[in-house]
């Protein structure tokens, strides 16, 4: 953990060398002063912690950690069933993963129970309520809030006690849009090693792709697309859910994108496709993964969704942990690199369509760029 930072060794002037610096000038403005620390925390960070002061809460002031009954649990288990189910095989994977580090891996619920947890380092533990009125401004809270992946950083938690905690959360959307739970990683103040936001992101969107074909049923037909066929079977592919003729279900939100639809009003499927009736129910008989032209001008690559699952990893027996090959910090970090370079080809090279795809910022793309001594593509100074 890096040294408390003295406000009187800050430099004059908006800038500073160390995130510390920026963190200790931030709080004392907010918490000491009453001001709006502007552009020194992200501003989720900042109205986190407005919503935390209207909720009475006090940041030198930790309750502690807050726990539910083994009923409210039960309970909050069986209503989370189908995110339970999707989340199996990737939180499993997931943990094999990150069975080598510190991290702390949870699933949560819409609002913001720990469901299942696997404590690394932080000691999570399933029952803990980590909903920003128990625990204040967490990755987590964040996340299930705006309903995007989320990552707060040693001091940017409310509770001065956190500092020591870093944390990173990615929601999961139900076919109605709304967030069905989040999965939390956990990691000491000295940080994860790796992009835990894309980490968190990748993992919570294969959890999101097995939710929504769990929830499609066996009635509906789903079909998947995206703009390069390599991409198809895994969570950046777009997903349609069709449950009576030509009316569309539902989209999940790289669907979305792809297509161009807004708000809860969906186009049938002859709006969206451009085919319906003979000519979609021969494309849907058809396993093979074939191009279209979308209305909206794009070319896709479309295909039934296989309804199979892929296999599970095994356990790995607690008293033998094994010896990876590289530490999960390298692997995933590998993984991401090799998941933004295919997303880069998908889209032309185009870093705004990546960056949308992948649920990150431009910013994590184009250092990603650097490190492979590639210059700035030429296609983002006209980005679509």
């Amino acid at each position: 953990m890096s040294p408390p930072v003295s406000l009187t060794t800050l430099t004059a002037g908006p800038f500073f060398s160390t995130p510390e610096q920026r963190w200790a000038l931030a709080r004392e403005r907010f918490f000491d002063q009453g001001q709006r620390p502007t552009g020194l925390v992200p501003e989720a960070v900042l109205q986190s912690w407005i919503r935390c002061q209207t909720l009475g809460l006090q940041a030198d002031r930790w309750p502690g950690t807050t726990m539910i009954s083994g009923l409210r649990l039960d309970t909050a288990r069986r209503h989370a069933r189908d995110l339970r189910q999707a989340a199996e095989a990737p939180l499993q994977e997931l943990r094999q993963a990150l069975r080598a580090s510190a991290i702390g891996i949870a699933l949560v619920d819409p609002k913001g129970v720990l469901l299942e947890a696997w404590s690394g380092a932080p000691g999570l533990t399933a029952g803990e309520d980590w909903s920003e009125a128990a625990q204040g401004g967490t990755a987590v809270a964040l996340a299930l809030q705006l309903g995007q992946p989320q990552q707060v950083r040693g001091p940017e938690h409310f509770f001065q006690v956190q500092a020591g905690q870093q944390s990173a959360a990615a929601p999961v959307l139900d076919r109605q849009g709304q967030v069905a739970g989040g999965l939390l990683l956990v990691a000491q103040a000295e940080g994860f090693g790796f992009d835990p936001v894309a980490v968190a992101g990748q993992y919570a969107s294969a959890i999101e792709h097995r939710l929504l074909r769990l929830q499609a049923g066996t009635e509906a037909l789903v079909l998947e697309f995206q703009t390069s066929p390599e991409l198809l079977g895994t969570p950046l592919a777009g997903l349609l859910c069709i449950d009576a003729p030509d009316r569309v279900a539902w989209l999940n939100g790289v669907a979305r994108r792809l297509t161009g639809v807004v708000g809860e009003v969906l186009p049938d499927v002859p709006t969206l496709l451009g085919l319906g009736g003979a000519a979609l129910a021969a494309w849907a008989q058809d396993p093979q993964a074939r191009p279209l032209g979308l209305p909206n001008g794009l070319t896709v690559w479309l295909r039934p969704a296989a309804r199979r699952t892929p296999p599970t990893l095994p356990e790995v027996p607690a008293a033998e942990p094994p010896t990876p090959e590289a530490p999960a910090a390298e692997r995933l970090d590998e993984a991401s690199r090799a998941l933004i370079d295919r997303t880069l080809s998908a889209c032309a090279g185009n870093v705004s369509q990546a960056a949308k795809q992948l649920g990150i910022s431009r910013g994590r793309i184009y250092r990603h760029l650097q490190t492979q001594g590639r210059a700035r593509d030429p296609v983002e100074r006209n980005p679509s």
